[in-house]
C-alpha cells in the first residue's frame, strides 16, 4: 500500500479484494492501450470511481479526524512537509489544521514522534 493509506491499516481484506479486481482486469486494459482499440477511460473500475468521488467530496472535512498526541515536540516538520500549507501553529505552539487537507498523510508519515493520529487508525503503525 502507498504511504497515504496509513488510515487503512488493519483493513487488508478490503485492499486484497480490490487488488484482485484490478489485477484481473489489468491484462485487458494493457492490451487495449498497446493496440489502441479502446479509450483508457472505458475501463475505469466502478468501485474505484465511486470511492474516488465519495472521498473527494469529504476532502475539506478530512482533517477533522486528526489528533495531536501529547508527545508532540512542536518541531514543525508536519507543517513543513504539508503540500497544502494546511498546518499552522497556534499561540500555544499546537498544530492546527486549516481544512485544506488533500489526504497525502505526509504529516503522519514524517512525524518523528508519531504524534499525529487519524481517527485512532495510526497508533499501531510500524
Amino acid at each position: 500500500m502507498g504511504d497515504n493509506a496509513i488510515t487503512s491499516y488493519g483493513k487488508k481484506a478490503n485492499y486484497n479484494k480490490l487488488a484482485a479486481t484490478y489485477n484481473r482486469r489489468l491484462p485487458q486494459l494493457l492490451s487495449n492501450i498497446v493496440t489502441k482499440t479502446e479509450k483508457i477511460t472505458a475501463y475505469c473500475i466502478p468501485p474505484l470511481q465511486i470511492h474516488y468521488h465519495t472521498q473527494i467530496a469529504r476532502v475539506n472535512n478530512h482533517d477533522k479526524g486528526f489528533e495531536i498526541m501529547n508527545n508532540c515536540t512542536k518541531c514543525r516538520l508536519c507543517a513543513n512537509v504539508c503540500p497544502e500549507d494546511n498546518i499552522v501553529f497556534d499561540v500555544n505552539e499546537k498544530p492546527q489544521f486549516q481544512n485544506r487537507c488533500q489526504r497525502c498523510m505526509a504529516c503522519i508519515q514524517h512525524c518523528p514522534m508519531k504524534a499525529i493520529d487519524h481517527k485512532g487508525n495510526c497508533g499501531h503503525r510500524p
